[in-house]
């Protein structure tokens, strides 16, 4: 009994848009010789090799990247990881409180609060 695993990443993955995982391919077991397929669900071209290296994700979405090992008596098995990526480094900033437009006397405090997502910290607030 042939068994595929993803040595490379070891988990599912988040990253941004333009930005390349390290794909490498694991088999135990079974009889050689193997037979290699990545299915990389849309984002690049599939591969037939063990080990396809860098792939580039150039749109944002979730894919399930898929690598399939079969042996020489027809055995085959599967390994799976997701790998989310999100678009560009661009940053999000948006005012939590108040959480609408007010109106009030003068005089009355107001709390603001605001929030950042995404891009690279450290950040510079105004």
């Amino acid at each position: 009994m042939v068994i595929a695993s993803i040595a490379s990443p070891l988990s599912n993955m988040t990253i941004y848009e333009g930005e390349s995982v390290n794909f490498q391919g694991s088999v135990e077991d079974g009889d050689a010789p193997f037979t290699y397929s990545w299915d990389f669900d849309g984002s690049a071209s599939d591969s037939d090799r063990e080990d396809p290296g860098d792939v580039t994700f150039q749109t944002p979405g979730v894919y399930t990247v898929t690598f399939f090992v079969s042996d020489d008596d027809d055995d085959t098995d599967s390994d799976s990881v997701t790998i989310t990526v999100k678009p560009d480094h661009s940053v999000i900033a948006s005012i939590a409180s108040p959480s609408s437009n007010l109106t009030i006397y003068e005089g009355e405090p107001v709390n603001f609060q605001g929030s950042v997502e995404d891009g690279d910290a450290p950040f510079t607030y105004s």
